[in-house]
Parts: structure tokens; sequence; C-alpha cells
């Protein structure tokens, strides 16, 4: 019997980008693609437990972080930069 994943939320928008921000981004964007954290974690090149750490804010490296949200098909967006 094959487990269905249960669809996450997204998080409120807020002003602040903290971790446990972008592991709810995270978690949601990939139940919403119906993916495992393990098939996130082929995708990205990564294990299980660093999808799992990420997704929990339990520590993670923004190279990491940068893998998995490239693997969601996540676009960062940066504004405010100062031109010279």
């Amino acid at each position: 019997m094959v487990k269905k994943i249960k669809v996450t939320p997204f998080p409120i928008p807020c002003e602040k980008v903290t971790a446990q921000t972008i592991g709810e981004i995270v978690r949601a964007q990939r139940t919403r693609l119906g993916l495992k954290q393990i098939e996130l974690a082929a995708i990205s090149n990564l294990n299980i437990k660093t999808i799992n750490s990420l997704e929990n804010s339990n520590g993670s490296t923004l190279e990491n972080a940068l893998h998995v949200l490239q693997g969601l098909g996540i676009k960062l967006k940066f504004e405010g930069l100062l031109d010279d």
C-alpha cells in the first residue's frame, strides 16, 4: 500500500526569513510536488538526514539549503541591493 503524502501549507509571508521559515517552505513545496524526503534527497544529491534537518530547522549549511531549493525549483529573489 502506497502511503499518501499529506500536503503542508506554505508559511505566512513575513519580512524576516529564518531557518524555520526556509524549512517550512521546503516541506510545503516538497509535499505539494508529492515527493518523499528520500526522493528530494536524491534530486538534491544530499542524504535524507540533511533534508530532515533542513525541514525541522535543526541546522543545515547554506550550500545544502541552496541545493534543496534548486532541486525543488524555488528561485531566490534579492531586493534592496545598492547599485555602484
